[in-house]
């Protein structure tokens, strides 16, 4: 049920997470629930409420240290302009202030989100049975969490992917057109990063993986690196496996 992997995973465990990966891509119900590291202690307790109302299809927990929390932010809310405007700040403020920029957003949503060094828990679950009820529960649910992990800070509990049933046709209709290059976030599934198929190639591709753990926020080579890695994360038809190597 819960596969782990690394830089080099093992084949079952990464035949499982590209099987998860198709779901994602093909299914109007797929959604990707992540348990950031700060609440990894109740892993278990997420575990319980989706199966309340949901299949999980795929489990896998894997670790990425708070190093690379930000490039990992910026991947998972791809294109999103809060990730640079800490826009939502004032939500959920850190005991130490806003973060500067740049990537100001990413590197407060880092710091919700990594309270602790622990792994991250990735769930792809099929929602078909659940009548919407992940997304009326969700903010319960987080609050919930939050009471329960010490030093817990605002929403740095769960990440939820939104309902994509609708978009997913709308961009099979269209073709599977691309809309907004390497910013994501655009007008169409393909690259629009609330949805499972982007958030699933986010952590479920272990070459992106890869180059999460390894970027560094603070290297000079930053924002190249994190451009090339965008080019291939925006493009949905990119080759699996496929995400750059991280190099300083």
């Amino acid at each position: 049920l819960k596969p782990a992997y690394g830089f080099a995973p093992t084949p079952t465990n990464q035949i499982m997470a590209q099987n998860a990966l198709e779901f994602c891509r093909s299914s109007p119900t797929a959604v990707v629930v992540t348990v950031w590291p700060t609440a990894h202690s109740q892993t278990a307790a997420v575990r319980s409420w989706l199966q309340e109302s949901c299949q999980i299809i795929h489990e896998t927990e894997l670790t990425i240290e708070s190093a690379g929390g930000v490039a990992t932010c910026l991947a998972l809310y791809h294109g999103e302009d809060w990730v640079h405007s800490n826009c939502w700040y004032n939500e959920s403020p850190l005991p130490s202030g806003p973060p500067a920029g740049p990537y100001a957003g990413a590197k407060w949503k880092a710091e919700l989100a990594w309270r602790v060094e622990a792994p991250m828990t990735v769930f792809v679950v099929d929602s078909s049975g659940a009548g919407g009820r992940l997304w009326r529960d969700k903010y319960r649910m987080r609050e919930s969490l939050r009471r329960a992990v010490p030093g817990a800070i605002g929403n740095g509990c769960i990440h939820l992917t939104d309902d994509q049933s609708a978009a997913l046709a709308g961009w099979s209709n269209d073709g599977g057109r691309v809309g907004n290059g390497s910013q994501g976030g655009g007008m169409n599934y393909a690259c629009d990063s609330s949805y499972a198929y982007h958030c699933a190639r986010v952590l479920l591709d272990p070459s992106s993986v890869a180059f999460l753990r390894s970027a560094s926020v603070i290297s000079p080579s930053f924002p190249d690196r994190f451009e090339e890695y965008s080019a291939w994360l925006a493009d949905p038809a990119a080759t699996a496996g496929g995400a750059p190597e991280w190099s300083a």
